[in-house]
């Protein structure tokens, strides 16, 4: 990833200005982010909910809600490269699902994380700069 081919003007934001600039992003990207997004979502939805019986639709609906950190993840592949100006197809986007599911800490998300109010916060940290242990929770401390 080049830094010269950055998308967005880089520097210090309020709140605000950040949340303005990912919805500016979306708005921008969504093709590629919801195509990619929808195409694995209805892949997990519709076998859940086509093979469980009407009386157990809140089992499919808690599986699909349990998965939302794969979504998650999905989603910040995409825009990451989108922000470095890298065409992303959605063929690529969904083959990286299997990279990011191993080297991202999905399983710790998917389990003691699961209800953290600071994963999609931390996310970054994990899945773009990779950091574990001691270097992880330095840079959690200094984002706080």
């Amino acid at each position: 990833m080049n830094l010269d081919q950055l998308t967005a003007n880089i520097r210090l934001r309020s709140v605000w200005e950040a949340v303005d600039l990912g919805f500016v992003m979306v708005q921008e990207w969504w093709k590629s982010i919801y195509l990619p997004l929808a195409m694995l979502t209805f892949g997990i939805a519709f076998p859940l909910f086509y093979l469980l019986p009407v009386e157990y639709y809140w089992v499919g609906g808690f599986i699909f809600w349990w998965l939302k950190p794969l979504y998650d993840r999905l989603v910040l592949h995409i825009i990451s490269h989108k922000l470095f100006n890298e065409e992303i197809t959605t063929k690529q986007a969904l083959h990286a699902l299997p990279k990011l599911i191993w080297n991202t800490g999905f399983f710790q998300t998917m389990s003691f994380r699961r209800f953290s109010l600071s994963r999609g916060f931390n996310l970054p940290i994990w899945q773009l700069e990779q950091l574990r242990g001691n270097p992880r929770s330095e840079r959690q401390r200094v984002l706080i």
